[in-house]
């Protein structure tokens, strides 16, 4: 069994998920739990570094460990001597967090309201684990702190927790896809017989009709998303949906502006990692367009 002090806490997901308030719990747990490490993963170049060291305080630098990306095997060995893992908040993991759970590690979420912050707390939920899902930040460090003490609890769950998942649903392709689709009769049933009128449209003939509502729906949640009353994040579900049901330059060019959108919030809220990251795909969706350009050479 491991001495708590030596414990290895893990930031496992792509680079541009880790945000200031992921580094903000992440330096409490240093605090909270001595002589305890951080290992970040996926950190290439000493410009990356530098841009993580300055997010963190200086005290602990020492106690910070850079992983570069490396290949498949080598990414597991190294995996296996975190602790515990911290789950990003501004992008949930998913194969990341399957990746842990195989190793047996835990895996500390705190989920938000959007599906795209849920996708771990979906999964801890599958095996039974809330325990691992926090309320707040202060919960997190609580649940992470708690974890990081119980060196039996850890070393049980390194035989444990693969086996668990093995015999779960999420391992059972026979049990997992009919109870999937049988999710999705259900929400069509639902939702066609709501008032909502999109769905007699979808059931009908006029196709036409129908890309005009979907175009008209999506187009007003991009304007809402340029405002306090709407979430960026919504426009570009909403765009992404088009883009797959009607590719066009006007639909893509529109998803680019939903990706800006995101981007100025969060650059608002000092997120500018993830500032940055969204100015760049919404640059790759539309290159000429200007206010990504600009927007992305302010962070």
């Amino acid at each position: 069994p491991r001495n708590c002090a030596g414990v290895v806490f893990g930031l496992i997901n792509a680079l541009n998920k880790i945000s200031p308030a992921l580094l903000e719990r992440a330096t409490r747990l240093l605090h909270k739990v001595p002589r305890s490490t951080l290992r970040v993963f996926g950190v290439s170049g000493e410009q990356a570094r530098r841009n993580l060291f300055g997010r963190l305080e200086k005290s602990l630098h020492a106690r910070v460990e850079f992983i570069a990306r490396v290949d498949e095997s080598e990414f597991h060995r190294l995996l296996g001597a975190v602790d515990v893992a911290l789950d990003p908040l501004v992008f949930s993991g998913a194969t990341s967090t399957l990746d842990c759970l195989w190793a047996g590690i835990p895996v500390v979420t705190e989920p938000g309201v959007l599906p795209h912050r849920r996708s771990s707390a979906s999964i801890l939920h599958s095996l039974g684990l809330q325990a691992w899902i926090a309320r707040d930040a202060d919960d997190f460090v609580r649940i992470a702190a708690t974890l990081a003490a119980d060196t039996v609890l850890r070393d049980r769950l390194r035989i444990e927790l693969p086996e668990r998942l093995r015999q779960s649903s999420l391992a059972d392709g026979g049990r997992f896809v009919p109870a999937l689709e049988q999710l999705f009769r259900n929400a069509w049933r639902d939702y066609s017989a709501s008032a909502e009128p999109m769905a007699a449209i979808a059931l009908g003939s006029d196709a036409d009709a129908l890309k005009r509502t979907l175009i008209e729906r999506a187009n007003d949640t991009l304007l809402r998303s340029q405002t306090q009353r709407g979430d960026p994040q919504q426009a570009i579900y909403a765009f992404e949906t088009l883009a797959l049901a009607m590719p066009s330059a006007a639909v893509q060019r529109n998803l680019s502006r939903a990706w800006n959108n995101l981007g100025v919030i969060r650059r608002k809220r000092d997120q500018q990692a993830e500032a940055r990251a969204d100015f760049r795909t919404s640059l790759q969706i539309w290159p000429d367009n200007p206010e990504a350009r600009e927007n992305l050479g302010t962070v």
